[in-house]
């Protein structure tokens, strides 16, 4: 049974959401059933609802990639975007960095 806040749109998820949820939670349940519909609804739950991530990927890259650092290496020009994506903020950097810097 749905529950009554999530049919009348006060849940942050939707009637479809609950149901993908509920349905990979009693995994066991359907398992002998509906093998291939758990596989489709693991897929669905876990593909991402936007493009955000390769955008940020190709604004890092291109603030990598100038004409100062035409001469990168591929290894290299594939770890600076990992860094600048996934990286603590420079605020947070900066007492080590002085650190290094002193010594």
């Amino acid at each position: 049974m749905i529950p009554s806040e999530v049919k009348s749109g006060l849940s942050k998820i939707t009637t479809t959401e609950w149901f993908l949820l509920h349905f990979l939670q009693n995994k066991s349940s359907f398992v002998t059933f509906f093998p291939h519909l758990l596989y489709i609804a693991e897929v669905i739950v876990s593909l991402p609802v936007s493009n955000a991530w390769p955008e940020r990927g190709a604004s890092a890259a291109k603030n990598v990639k100038t004409r100062l650092r035409s001469r990168l290496q591929n290894d290299m020009l594939q770890a600076i975007p990992g860094v600048e994506i996934n990286g603590p903020d420079v605020q947070s950097c900066l007492p080590v960095v002085k650190e290094a810097v002193r010594v």
